[in-house]
Order: structure tokens, then sequence, then C-alpha cells
């Protein structure tokens, strides 16, 4: 996976913290889904961890690794090595701890990025697919990017849809550019993602083309 796309040290750093401190723990929860992370691995330990600190349990190394073994899940993240070693690294950095905050807003700003990177590879899927109308293509389009918005919404460090929609066009973009074809003019789908950023998808229009609009 791309380095655009993930962040480990910043995932690594919020699952170390959250074996060493509850406080660290329910300053996450309300930002971070297991979801956000981008290995399978950490997503089953901050599962575990939000499954622990939910049941109002306590939350270490010992528990974890004992919740995991339970799921029979142990192995499959690295061991109980890798579970010490994510709080080992941050024993005498305690100042990692305070900003676990920050940490957990680096993490869902790349799961952002990667959902925002998905909604572009199904738009361009859909755009090749004849079966599929050009109006159903920017309704994918808008409504996986609302999806991103309203899932983030009330988190503080959540990013604006006008950055998730930079990164979506940039995937276009670039993918576009590679194969030297487009089935729909660049700039409609500019257009339409532009309205989909504002909360305009839902009036019933659709976007005016700027190809068309120059058209006698």
């Amino acid at each position: 996976m791309d380095d655009a796309l993930k962040n480990l040290d910043a995932e690594c750093t919020t699952l170390g913290c959250a074996l060493l401190d509850k406080n660290a723990v329910y300053s996450v929860l309300p930002l971070l889904k297991a979801q956000d992370f981008s290995l399978d691995s950490h997503r089953k330990i901050f599962h575990v961890i939000s499954e622990l600190a939910n049941a109002g349990k306590p939350v270490d190394v010992l528990t974890v690794t004992d919740a995991l073994l339970g799921k029979r899940e142990l192995e499959v993240v690295g061991g109980a090595g890798y579970i010490a070693s994510l709080s080992e690294k941050l024993s005498s950095e305690l100042a990692h701890v305070t900003n676990v905050g920050h940490y957990a807003s680096l993490i869902l700003d790349k799961s952002r990025r990667r959902r925002a990177h998905a909604a572009a590879q199904v738009l361009l899927a859909r755009a090749e697919d004849p079966t599929v109308t050009t109006d159903e293509c920017f309704e994918q389009i808008a409504e996986s990017l609302l999806a991103i918005e309203a899932d983030s919404a009330g988190k503080s460090h959540a990013r604006p849809i006008k950055d998730v929609l930079k990164d979506t066009l940039a995937v276009i973009e670039n993918s576009l550019r590679i194969k030297a074809w487009s089935a729909i003019p660049l700039a409609c789908i500019l257009s339409t993602l532009q309205r989909a950023a504002f909360g305009l998808a839902n009036c019933g229009q659709s976007a005016p083309c700027p190809e068309k609009a120059r058209r006698p």
C-alpha cells in the first residue's frame, strides 16, 4: 500500500498509548473505528481494545493478549511479542500519551484518503461499464463522498470534504492520464463532485457539463 494511504507509525503509537494509559483509550474511542487502521492486524488489536473498554474491563498488554488468544487471533496479529512491543517503545516517552489525539487524527486522515481513493476507483470502473448510465456514475461518487463526510461528522480532527474531493480527483485524473482515455470529460466529473462536496447532490438536477455548455 502506498505511503500516502497509511501511517504505520501513527497506528503503532496510538495502539501503544492505549495499552499504557486508560485515558488514551477513551480519548481515541470517539475518534477512531477499527477499519480506520490500514493493517488488518492493527484493526484486530484496536477492535479488542474497544471491546474491553466498552465492557468496562482494563486495557493493557495482558488483557489484550488474552482476548486475542481467546479469539484465536493472537498469532495472526504477530503474537504476544508484537503486542508487548507496541507499548515498550513508549514506556520511556510518556509525552506520546498526551499527544494521542494528534496520532488518532493522522490515522483518520489516511483512512479518509483510502476511502476517497476507493471511491475514485469505483467511478472509473463504472464509467467503463456500458450497462451503467452516466448519471449512475455521478450518483455513485457523490454518495461515496457524502458517506465519507457523514462518517466523520462530529470528529474534531476530520478533514473537510473539499480536501477529500481533491484526493479523489487526483486519483481519477492520474488514472485517466495513464490510460490516455476518458469516457466522461474530467470537467464534467469535477462539476458533479464539486456539487456533492457542497451537499447539493440531492437537488434532483444533473450538474451541467462544461464541455456541453460550450457547444452551440
